[in-house]
């Protein structure tokens, strides 16, 4: 049996399961919608997985971050405070 009948068959026992569960058309509309999704990000995941490592990639996604929360900081934005909480 290839991949693709034991993924049919899969199915098909999936369907019956939910028939037998009193599911309505719609329910497992939106269960296989939702398998599907789950399927879609495993293997987005793996790609993230197997692309080789960017040296720059930590930093990029922390500053990427903290300027969508906190928007750009700018120089004048800066505030230098000493050890007793003044400001310099």
């Amino acid at each position: 049996m290839n991949m693709q009948q034991q993924q049919q068959q899969q199915l098909q026992q999936t369907i019956q399961t939910m028939r037998r569960l009193g599911l309505s058309l719609n329910q497992m509309g939106q269960i296989g919608a939702h398998q599907q999704l789950l399927q879609q990000a495993a293997q987005m995941r793996n790609q993230i997985k197997q692309r080789p490592p960017s040296p720059f990639e930590g930093d990029e996604q922390f500053f990427g971050a903290l300027n969508r929360i906190a928007g750009e900081i700018r120089n004048s934005d800066v505030v230098v405070v000493d050890n007793n909480g003044h400001i310099i």
